[in-house]
């Protein structure tokens, strides 16, 4: 392993061909991990199609893309270099320029653009990430335009408030990862409901996978001849059952057909066919007035016992999921472990309580508020957008958490939320998809991201810019020899931001 590492970080070649060979190892691996190591992982591709990962065509251009952005990049970081020395050469001296006139105030600002050493490193980045419009995997580029967009905002942000900046001091101290994540929350479970196939689906899979207090399951002993309605039936059910139309009312009332005659009825139990197995067979308790809630929880009659219940049960299996991957967060992390194991453990089963604490707690009082609303609001009032405040209520389980874990987790569900009201926008109409879209996103995030990281790196997330030096290479604060292309000083550059504060 000492010489795998040795030879990535230092492989034997040119020290410019350096960076580009890892660069395209990185995007060669990932190709290869993606389309060959993971479905074999989960028995989708045998090993025979998996070892075609190996010398596919797309592992190859994947690593191709990344090495032509890594070399194009570099030349451009050169070129553009010399352009700027001679526009600074060429440009007026600012003390002689007359404020009073407009001509010499937008010179002034030109100027002012032109000494700040990150501008190079913007444009050059720009420039060199249309050529990652060619990687092969389109939903894996589209995945790191909006993970590389919100990163570069939220890394900026966390800049200019670490060095008191006027732009964003008056936003206040409550908007930070709780509060987005509260607020993609309430979006998300809206979109949940209303746009599931604007939702994403591998949370969807989640959500649903955690709500069997409040999805009935099949009971054991119902003949296969009897249809059974899938959980996303039932929650489309749901979302039927709280939309209000010209025939009837949002939220109805319900009797049960056991208390209506001694001998079954001969009609439906009620007007919709999918949910009529769980009223007739699980079957509805006859205390049960409101329609969904015989639907959420029909043997229950009680909507704060079964909330109750819920934790009782999802919680324990929340904490069997968050422990896997806790586990495997340690594993990678095994050095630490074994220096000092008793933290460790510690550590691992502080951080399986807060989790399973979040997911069942979030989940379960969102279904819970279904009901809370549903008893104590008229059945007029927000129909519809309630659930937009069952998610951002639910989501108060987010202060059970650190506060660095709280801005990661805002920054997904951000990510998640942002995906989704774009998907929900384009299909209703609101707004047309933007051709390329995803790569200009891409870009300009991508671009945000590296000037932070040649001038200020310190002000950049450790993974990020570990991944950014694998692209490029060290940054040019550290680097001496970018340092000289650019003709520029750390020392200098952080005095003039200071002066300019």
């Amino acid at each position: 392993m000492k010489e795998v590492r040795a030879f990535l970080s230092l492989p034997p070649l040119p020290p410019n061909a350096r960076v580009p060979a890892r660069a395209f190892a990185l995007g060669y691996a990932s190709n290869v991990v993606l389309d060959g190591v993971l479905p074999l992982a989960l028995r989708k591709k045998s090993a025979r199609e998996a070892l075609s990962a190996l010398i596919s065509i797309k592992s190859l251009r994947s690593g191709s893309v990344l090495a032509l952005f890594s070399a194009l990049y570099r030349v451009l970081l050169s070129r553009l270099t010399s352009l700027r020395l001679a526009l600074l050469a060429r440009a007026p001296d600012a003390d002689k320029l007359d404020y009073a006139v407009t001509r010499d105030r937008v010179r002034a600002r030109l100027l002012k653009i032109l000494n700040s050493a990150a501008l190079v490193p913007f444009t050059a980045a720009l420039a060199a990430s249309s050529v990652l419009s060619l990687f092969p995997i389109p939903s894996l580029r589209r995945s790191l335009a909006l993970w590389l967009s919100t990163k570069a905002v939220e890394n900026l942000y966390v800049h200019l408030r670490s060095v008191g900046s006027r732009s964003v001091s008056w936003v206040p101290d409550f908007i930070g990862g709780g509060f987005f994540y509260a607020l993609s929350n309430g979006s998300l479970l809206w979109t949940f409901l209303f746009e599931p196939s604007c939702f994403p689906s591998s949370y969807g899979r989640v959500i649903l996978a955690r709500s069997t207090s409040y999805i009935p399951p099949r009971p054991a002993g119902l003949p296969t001849s009897i249809p059974w309605p899938a959980p996303r039936d039932v929650a489309d059910t749901i979302a039927q059952l709280s939309t209000p139309s010209s025939t009837a009312a949002a939220y109805p009332a319900f009797q049960a057909p056991v208390l209506s005659a001694l001998t079954p009825s001969k009609y439906p139990t009620t007007r919709y066919p999918l949910i009529n197995p769980i009223l007739d067979y699980a079957p509805a308790h006859p205390a049960h007035s409101r329609l969904l809630c015989a639907v959420l929880h029909p043997t229950q009659p009680s909507c704060s016992r079964n909330f109750l219940g819920f934790f009782a049960s999802e919680w324990q299996a929340s904490a069997k999921f968050v422990a896997v991957f806790t586990a495997i967060t340690q594993l990678i992390s095994y050095k630490k472990v074994l220096k000092d194991p008793e933290t460790a453990l510690f550590k691992f089963a502080l951080a399986v309580v807060q989790g399973a604490t979040v997911i069942s707690g979030s989940i379960g009082t969102a279904w819970g508020l279904t009901c809370f609303f549903q008893h104590y609001l008229p059945r007029t009032m927000l129909p519809r957008a309630r659930y937009f405040l069952n998610g951002f209520l639910s989501s108060i389980f987010i202060l059970a958490v650190p506060q660095a874990r709280r801005a990661q987790l805002g920054s997904y569900t951000t990510r998640q939320a942002l995906d989704a009201v774009w998907g929900v926008g384009k299909k209703r109409g609101w707004w047309k998809g933007v051709k390329k879209g995803d790569g200009v996103l891409l870009g300009v995030g991508l671009a945000v991201l590296m000037c932070m990281y040649e001038t200020r790196p310190e002000s950049v997330e450790k993974s990020i810019a570990k991944g950014l030096g694998v692209l490029v290479g060290r940054p040019a604060k550290v680097d001496a020899e970018k340092q000289r292309s650019l003709q520029w000083s750390p020392k200098g550059e952080d005095a003039e931001g200071k002066k300019s504060q």
